[in-house]
């Protein structure tokens, strides 16, 4: 099919791809090398259970998932571990009411 023409201006220009942003490549690499909010919330589980002297070792991903939230409740510090990590895994300015309120509670809980 041919491009449309324009009597009074000729054919029409062509669309040209927009320059590749140096800043998205840098943070789609950034992203790539770091472990998923998942695995890296089971890695602190199992090192936060291990130095309290608990279990280490959890049997699926619901016993994942029940001692993270127990860890969460019994230590502030994985509470603020676990902040910490969902704030970072965004890597963005906090936009929505949840992403703000993240990035005021995670400092003081870790303290």
């Amino acid at each position: 099919m041919a491009a449309p023409y324009n009597a009074l201006y000729g054919a029409a220009p062509r669309m040209r791809r927009p320059a590749p942003d140096p800043t998205k490549d840098f943070w789609k690499a950034l992203r790539a090398g770091h472990p998923r909010l998942r695995e890296a919330l089971a890695a602190d589980a199992r090192v936060t259970a291990h130095y309290r002297g608990e279990r280490a070792e959890f049997r699926s991903r619901a016993d994942l998932a029940v001692q993270c939230v127990r860890l969460a409740v019994v230590s502030d510090a994985f509470l603020a571990q676990v902040q910490t990590h969902a704030r970072a895994h965004h890597l963005e300015p906090p936009r929505g009411r949840r992403e703000k309120a993240i990035d005021r509670l995670a400092p003081p809980l870790g303290q």
